[in-house]
């Protein structure tokens, strides 16, 4: 087994793919229950059941194998993130299994950062406090925006004093780990409007903030009411010409630069570090240490629809087919610590088996968004050898364009301010760089 293939794993991610509404950007992996917190009586509500004792399953059945094939490997976990969706839509006794079960089967340090999604109007049924006591300290709120016509355009269920009063009842409970999610260059957004959520978002004093421009994906109804209104452009037909109307414009490529960079150099004259490409802590003690992970290619689970995960060099990404998991996994395997590798990960759809010179490019790739710097002893070690001719030239290339910065001994990289801005340049021309004719 190669270096790089036998780093402990000290992370999981579980999915929860279940949300009261469908916001118009969203293409998550999600399946809308508008009667989730009531009867549960709706085509999706009645998968949360079989999907929750599915998902225990997997869980058992991956935790049992490691035990057996890979202890060596397996540690108590750092870090556990509920994702979604929105996990905190479940009940509390929900979360409590799921918290107790992965406790039960992994283990989590004193320290685990445990993680919990929550949405600025659905938290009232939560137990916040005794959740607290089962170890989660650390809350990701999807504010987004504080702007009521924005909030209503991207149908997000809450209103800025909804955050409020959410934030609130988060402290109320002990949790002192907020991070706040913020998305910038929304439809028809101007500077102002930017200013006023920032001004919001350092006014709730979270510990964490995550800065994103909006992109239309393509699996949204946001991508397909602007690519509709595209296509309208082209037609003469007055129905189609109220579709373009009714459609505020999205910034341009140069407004939306602008709006990112207000909102960087605000957070960090309040006192926030800017730790990574979009996020911000007050202190390294706040860095989200799941993303991090993902970041330094460090392994971690996923669990769940649609998870993730990076295990001894693979990576998988499971089923989007909630009847296709829910089957696979309804009942847990008598012989789970042998089950083979197939047969462990069953409704994985995507398996990517990472060469070590794969792995090699997705290191800098991914660590250059930290933006601590890349040490080439970090990236020494993980792989045990020496960093590739070809990396460095493309390292010290990125140097002379004034994207990158490292010192006299060119013992670490930087990416610069400017090179922020075209990351995904650099990232262009690691990946696949050593495998080049």
């Amino acid at each position: 087994m190669k270096a790089f293939q036998a780093q402990s794993v000290e992370h999981a991610y579980i999915h929860i793919p279940f949300c009261r509404h469908l916001c118009t950007y969203c293409d998550f992996c999600v399946l809308p229950c508008s009667d989730i917190l009531q009867t549960r009586t709706s085509k999706n509500a009645k998968f949360i059941g079989p999907y929750l004792q599915a998902l225990q399953h997997e869980i058992t059945a991956v935790a049992l194998n490691w035990r057996k094939q890979r202890s060596d490997l397996l540690k108590p976990l750092k870090s556990l993130y509920f994702g979604g969706g929105t996990p905190g839509i479940l009940q509390t006794e929900e979360l409590a299994t799921l918290i107790s079960l992965c406790r039960e089967q992994f283990g989590l340090t004193d320290t685990c950062e445990l993680t919990l999604e929550l949405n600025p109007c659905n938290y009232q049924h939560l137990d916040l406090k005794y959740l607290h006591k089962l170890g989660l300290n650390r809350v990701s709120l999807g504010l987004q925006t504080s702007n009521l016509q924005l909030l209503k355009f991207l149908e997000r269920e809450h209103r800025a004093e909804d955050a409020v009063a959410a934030v609130d009842y988060i402290r109320a409970a002990g949790i002192d780990n907020i991070s706040l999610d913020l998305i910038v260059a929304l439809p028809g957004q101007d500077m102002a409007a930017v200013a006023a959520d920032l001004a919001f978002v350092l006014n709730l004093k979270p510990q964490h903030v995550s800065v994103y421009s909006l992109i239309l994906e393509a699996g949204s109804k946001l991508y397909q009411l602007y690519a509709r209104s595209a296509c309208c452009q082209t037609r003469t037909s007055g129905a189609d010409s109220s579709v373009i109307k009714a459609l505020p414009s999205l910034p341009d490529e140069d407004t939306e630069r602008e709006m990112v960079h207000y909102v960087q150099n605000a957070l960090c004259q309040s006192g926030f570090r800017h730790y990574e490409i979009s996020n911000f802590a007050l202190t390294a003690d706040f860095e989200s240490r799941h993303n991090t992970a993902v970041w330094a290619a460090r392994p971690y689970f996923g669990f769940g629809l649609s998870a993730g995960s990076y295990l001894a060099g693979v990576r998988r990404t499971n089923t989007k087919q909630i009847k296709h998991y829910i089957d696979a996994w309804n009942v847990l395997p008598s012989n789970s610590a042998d089950l083979s590798e197939k047969e462990l990960y069953r409704t994985a759809i995507l398996t990517e088996k990472n060469t070590q010179t794969e792995a090699m490019e997705d290191y800098f790739a991914f660590a250059l968004r930290y933006l601590c710097g890349v040490k080439i002893s970090d990236f020494e070690k993980y792989f045990a050898c020496a960093v590739p001719a070809r990396i460095k030239e493309i390292l010290d290339w990125g140097c002379g364009q004034n994207l990158l910065q490292t010192n006299e001994q060119k013992s670490i990289y930087y990416v610069t301010e400017k090179g922020q801005d075209y990351l995904d340049e650099i990232s262009r021309r690691l990946l696949g760089c050593l495998q080049e004719n």
